[in-house]
């Protein structure tokens, strides 16, 4: 793994994301034996019999085991589905074989239209939905995160533990992991291949039958997917194999074929003591820092709440985080995500999704109400002084006691600077810390 990283000067900087996990203390376990129970064959039919590769992906609140593959799997360049599709599933014990319901298969719509994979790379992905089962299968774990993640570039960035901004350059070693073998390389960054949104490329020899793979790194302690390998080596200068990048386009896309994330939703506060009319999170196009509105007027800030981070399924301490996404009535054009800068208690607007706008649901997203979680890594002197827990968690709340009832007389119904961030505790129930989706 290539990467370096020296102090700043400087203080904390404001806006700042952290520094890559790769570079920080988390340590990742390798769990080569359970990876083979996440990885799927698959057997078809196109002219003739063909094999490829498959994987589950751990994804949060799907009713259903998903697959996800290469697209050329699933149907011919001539435009017909595969057929005959069979799932060879390792169980741990033996070797169980699923035949697939040609309804269960999803292609990516682009690459259905045009199914030439070598003219259509970037769309050359599908996926599988298993009927619901009695016990959901363990699969890899994916980060939206890091579908924004600039590997390769020098940037600045937030080292939680050390409490300082550093410069830092990042080229993570990437693996895949076939039904058959698993193979590593580093991601290839140079030249005009470098940054790509849509692909990523790696060192990584393939070969028949690997198309489908999860092309994965270590993030957050575990096995994250970061691409769907479908090409192998381009040329023979040395040049490094290809896969679709798990992006918001194509997470969007998973997510809506699983039914998941809550869209278009508004952001209210839950409380029995809450003005009748509602409190209700804001934007204004002007303005990246967030407000509070009494009232659902016409205006009211629409957000989609999207699956942002979910670990392998075998980790059992880590869980989903989830972003708000910024959808409508204003144009968005300070940013469109949501970044929750809890030093100074205050919600943003940025151009990209950052680790700080990442946050857990505690308790399903119902009318009964969700609490807003956040975690962050205790520096080096809050770890001495805690005999060894490493994690803080705050939970989010709204103070609304600076609004009078002659405020609301007058038409004042918009405030600013109305967040706090408190230590969360499971049973503590404070005034207006808990939220609904409306």
């Amino acid at each position: 793994m290539v990467n370096s990283y020296v102090m700043d000067a400087g203080d904390y900087g404001k806006g700042y994301d952290k520094l890559p996990d790769a570079l920080g203390s988390r340590k990742f376990t390798d769990n080569a034996d359970l990876r083979k129970l996440w990885i799927v064959k698959l057997e078809f039919v196109t002219d003739k019999p063909a094999v490829g590769t498959g994987f589950f992906i751990n994804l949060p609140e799907a009713a259903n085991d998903i697959i996800l593959t290469a697209g050329h799997n699933l149907i011919t360049r001539s435009g017909e589905r595969t057929r005959e599709m069979k799932a060879l599933i390792n169980d741990g014990q033996q070797i169980q074989t699923v035949d697939i319901d040609p309804s269960a298969i999803k292609i990516c719509p682009e690459f259905e239209t045009n199914p030439v994979a070598s003219e259509n790379k970037i769309n050359d992905w599908g996926m599988i939905i298993l009927p619901a089962p009695k016990k959901k299968w363990p699969g890899f774990g994916f980060s939206l995160r890091l579908a924004f993640q600039e590997f390769g570039r020098k940037v600045r960035a937030y080292d939680e533990a050390k409490d300082k901004v550093v410069d830092c350059s990042y080229v993570p070693l990437m693996r895949l992991s076939s039904y058959s073998v698993e193979r590593s390389g580093l991601l290839v960054v140079e030249g005009e291949e470098r940054l790509r949104n849509d692909q990523l490329e790696y060192s990584i020899d393939t070969e028949e039958g690997m198309s489908g793979s999860p092309v994965w790194m270590e993030h957050r302690g575990g096995e994250c997917v970061v691409a769907i390998h479908n090409h192998g080596l381009r040329g023979k200068r040395g040049h490094g194999s290809r896969g679709t990048r798990l992006n918001e386009k194509v997470l969007r896309q998973i997510y809506a074929w699983a039914g998941i994330g809550h869209l278009s939703k508004a952001l209210k506060v839950h409380h029995s003591g809450a003005p009748a009319n509602g409190v209700y999170f804001q934007f204004h196009d002007d303005d990246a820092e967030a407000w509070i509105s009494i009232g659902r007027g016409s205006n009211v800030t629409i957000f989609d709440v999207l699956p942002a981070y979910a670990p392998p399924s075998t980790d059992r301490k880590s869980r989903p985080l989830y972003a708000l996404y910024l959808k409508s009535p204003i144009n968005g054009s300070i940013g469109k995500w949501v970044y929750w800068n809890r030093r100074a208690e205050m919600a943003e607007l940025k151009k990209t999704l950052m680790d700080e706008g990442l946050f857990d649901i505690r308790n399903k997203p119902t009318e009964k109400g969700f609490k807003i979680v956040f975690s962050r890594n205790k520096t080096t002197d809050e770890i001495r002084s805690s005999r060894g827990v490493f994690k803080v968690l705050e939970e989010l709340r709204v103070d609304t006691s600076m609004i009078s009832e002659d405020d609301l007389r007058r038409g004042v119904n918009e405030i600013q600077g109305f967040m706090v961030f408190e230590p969360h505790f499971k049973s503590n129930e404070t005034e207006y810390n808990k939220f609904v989706l409306d």
